[in-house]
């Protein structure tokens, strides 16, 4: 919690001063630069805590303790991204990201324990994470629905790449994408992708893949 406080601090800070004379500016940036490695170090520790709490679980055959602590992993990535978009994006419009994602009906095609994370352009700091709580995700013969709010430029989108971790594999029949603001909304980007995606090197060697980038360059009907 004193984490987040002073990630909420910094943020308020960053957003609200103005940088003058050259030394300044210097003192200030390296300043950010040494609290967001500290960030980034804390960050990291409290991941491998909530990965040996899950992998301990899990072991013992606890498995509603072990998709529990997996929820409060996957919340804790959101806030951070939420918060670290807001020190890099500041006052950008808000534009919220529509994707679905339909899984295939093969044998073994569900891909529930893996998690799925979305980058826009491949930057670090606007990843998301697609994953419902609520219910069991990518099943076989799925189609899952999610929504980020972003401050990421619009215009500025380029592509969207899709990354997964563990060792489960899913079959992506196909991924849809569509951006809203306001009242606008862009047309449905959609990728027929029939691919296998798994974190696994066994999987993988069998023709699975970690990662795929689709291209698009979303834009308001006129």
């Amino acid at each position: 919690m004193k984490y987040f406080l002073f990630l909420c601090v910094l943020v308020f800070g960053i957003q609200n001063c103005t940088f003058g004379a050259d030394p300044i500016e210097k003192g200030l940036k390296s300043s950010i630069s040494k609290y967001r490695e500290a960030i980034r170090r804390s960050q990291d520790r409290l991941i491998k805590a909530y990965d040996k709490a899950i992998s301990r679980y899990t072991k013992k055959g606890v498995l509603d303790k072990a998709i529990e602590v997996k929820e409060l992993k996957i919340e804790f990535l959101r806030e951070i991204n939420r918060l670290k978009e807001s020190v890099v994006l500041g006052e950008e419009p808000e534009t919220t990201i529509k994707i679905t994602t339909v899984t295939g009906r093969d044998k073994h095609a569900g891909g529930g324990g893996l998690l799925v994370y979305i980058y826009i352009n491949s930057i670090k700091e606007t990843q998301f994470i697609l994953n419902n709580p609520t219910k069991n995700n990518r099943s076989i013969g799925a189609i899952d629905e999610f929504e980020f709010i972003t401050k990421y430029p619009l215009a500025k989108i380029k592509h969207i790449m899709l990354r997964v971790e563990g060792a489960d594999a899913w079959k992506m029949q196909s991924i849809i994408f569509q951006f809203v603001q306001d009242d606008k909304k862009t047309r449905k980007y959609e990728f027929k992708s029939n691919q296998w995606f798994s974190g696994s090197r066994a999987d993988i060697k069998r023709g699975a893949i970690s990662s795929k980038v689709f291209l698009l360059r979303p834009r308001f009907a006129k």
